[in-house]
């Protein structure tokens, strides 16, 4: 798996205009290879992007219209997904590497333009977006990697609930377990929990955990121990995000599911 440092990063601007026209692919004509490497295709993945992104929108954007007439909620989900996700860089490495795989190790042969003529490389880029990029970009997306690899924005009244608890255990001295606490009884820890949650993002991991935690301590809560807002119940229940964190965490899963139904179906 193609690994990014900062610069190659760097390589992927926020101005889609600051480069020059299908500079790499060119390069990488120019060197005529027979076998590509990791970086290769990503390059050409990014150049063919950056130089024909509106194309591209445009092309997604037709896909999503044509997939929502023909009621295929499975694959419009996945060109919708694709669509957001088209300028992060850790996204495009995993599609470069999708692709890699199929050239190298399964033969298939990109038939990259024999000259630098604008018209045929423009047309050859097109294509490639349409066909290579888009079929491998829904190929990560639906592999567990990618899901596993998923981050949420967390809510602000999650965020909130999370920072009070946070404030509420170290005036009370209660509530939650440390990292150590938690890590001797092989279990999440409330207090990291919060620190994440505080932060702003959370893995699709964390949210499993969350959904297991509010369903193992709802039981105190209905039976009237978050009435005292001092209590280590109360207090642990904010520190994954309070009623907005079990709310949260509960309608992303089932959205998730939901999701993930239509797909197979």
């Amino acid at each position: 798996m193609f690994r990014f440092s900062p610069l190659i990063k760097s390589l992927f601007p926020l101005d889609l205009h600051a480069h020059a026209r299908f500079d790499e692919l060119k390069m990488i004509i120019a060197d005529k290879p027979t076998e590509y490497t990791e970086k290769q295709v990503y390059d050409i993945v990014k150049d063919c992007i950056l130089n024909e992104f509106s194309f591209y929108m445009d092309y997604l954007e037709d896909q999503i219209t044509f997939y929502s007439e023909m009621d295929s909620p499975g694959y419009l989900a996945y060109v919708k997904l694709l669509k957001e996700k088209i300028l992060d860089p850790e996204f495009m490495g995993m599609v470069a590497n999708e692709i890699y795989e199929d050239v190298n190790l399964n033969n298939f042969d990109l038939d990259l333009p024999t000259s630098f003529d604008d018209k045929e490389i423009t047309a050859w880029a097109r294509n490639f977006l349409k066909q290579w990029l888009t079929a491998s970009g829904i190929q990560v997306l639906k592999s567990q990697k990618f899901q596993k690899s998923m981050s949420f924005n967390v809510p602000q009244a999650v965020r909130e609930q999370a920072k009070r608890g946070l404030e509420l255990r170290r005036e009370n001295k209660r509530g939650g377990l440390s990292n150590e606490q938690a890590s001797n009884l092989g279990i999440g820890s409330g207090v990291q929990r919060a620190v994440n949650l505080s932060e702003g993002k959370v893995s699709l991991k964390t949210l499993k955990r969350m959904k297991s935690f509010f369903a193992r301590h709802r039981v105190y809560k209905e039976k009237g121990y978050h009435k005292d807002k001092t209590s280590a119940s109360y207090i642990s229940w904010l520190l994954w995000g309070g009623d907005a964190g079990d709310a949260w965490a509960t309608r992303t899963l089932e959205q998730l599911e939901k999701k993930e139904n239509q797909n197979e179906n």
